[in-house]
């Protein structure tokens, strides 16, 4: 893949993970806990389905972060 693509697909990932991190600040603390519970139940289901490597499981954890902190704040 060509390095502009990457660029435009990175900066797509960084808009999403912030869109979603403002929702998450957003939620009631029982919606928060709620949606806290499922994004890890699919995350451990997928990695279950289809093991990743190491790198990329830890890059996925650094993409929830700040998500998951938005969600425990609530």
């Amino acid at each position: 893949m060509k390095s502009k693509q990457m660029e435009v697909i990175n900066m797509r990932l960084d808009f999403m993970a912030m869109v979603l991190t403002v929702l998450a600040r957003s939620l009631p603390p029982r919606e928060a806990a709620h949606a806290l519970q499922v994004i890890g139940e699919r995350v451990l289901e997928q990695l279950g389905h289809d093991p990743a490597p190491e790198s990329a499981e830890e890059a996925v954890a650094a993409d929830l972060a700040p998500i998951i902190a938005a969600l425990q704040q609530r």
